[in-house]
């Protein structure tokens, strides 16, 4: 038959902004899936972010500057992954044999053998992302700049263990296991320049990304790509 794997999710969201000068948002992800035991289901995945309209402070439009829109912000999030390499792999299944292994009342009989082991404590896979930056206009648009930096990181991963361990044990040991870890950071800085001549109206764009990813741990028999 099919496995149908369930999932369940709750979104709670919360922004507040404070004289068009101060923005904040804090948002909480539940979420369940039947991939993982009872005791493992749920996952928990809050994000948040700030930012701060500094042009819209008094002090910085009392300074005669080109300066027209200025915007520092960061951030917070995380997100978790169920995609394990086998459905339901906290219950203990079993697989029947291809050929008969006995013969009983006169019948060849097939056989059922265990699969995998079930792992009880696998759960989610979390990605954690923090990003910071800011947005830069000059001169109404005829020069704006924007700049992210970020940084995510990747635990408890999904990992498929069949290579690990020699034909002599069989099939017995957990098909998926959390195990490894990786991250990505890195930087984005963008130029755009806008303006209008008489009713045309045109813009410019133009941006470089730079990331570094690193494998922190690993199970051995994954490999390296």
């Amino acid at each position: 038959g099919t496995s149908v794997i369930n999932r369940a999710g709750w979104v709670g969201r919360f922004n507040y902004t404070f004289d068009n000068k101060y923005i904040a948002e804090v948002s909480t992800r539940v979420d369940a899936s039947t991939n993982f035991a009872p005791s493992h289901r749920y996952g928990v995945f809050p994000s948040g972010s700030l930012a701060w309209r500094v042009t819209e402070e008094n002090f910085f439009k009392n300074w005669k500057t080109p300066i027209t829109n200025l915007k520092i912000r960061a951030s917070y999030g995380t997100l978790g992954n169920d995609q394990a390499n086998s459905s339901y792999p906290y219950l203990q299944s079993y697989s029947l044999y291809s050929s008969p292994v006995a013969y009983i009342g006169g019948n060849n009989v097939k056989g059922l053998y265990p699969s995998s082991l079930p792992n009880t404590d696998l759960t989610w896979e979390r990605s954690r992302t923090f990003n910071a930056g800011f947005d830069l206009e000059l001169w109404n648009g005829l020069l704006g700049a924007e700049f992210d930096g970020f940084y995510k990181v990747t635990s408890n991963i999904l990992t498929s263990v069949s290579s690990t361990y020699p034909p002599s044990v069989g099939g017995y040991y957990p098909s998926t296991v959390n195990s490894g870890k990786v991250d990505v950071g890195g930087y984005e800085p963008v130029l755009n320049h806008r303006h209008k001549i008489g009713d045309f109206n045109y813009s410019v764009k133009g941006n470089i990304r730079w990331a570094n990813n690193r494998i922190i741990s690993i199970d051995e028999s994954v490999g390296i790509p």
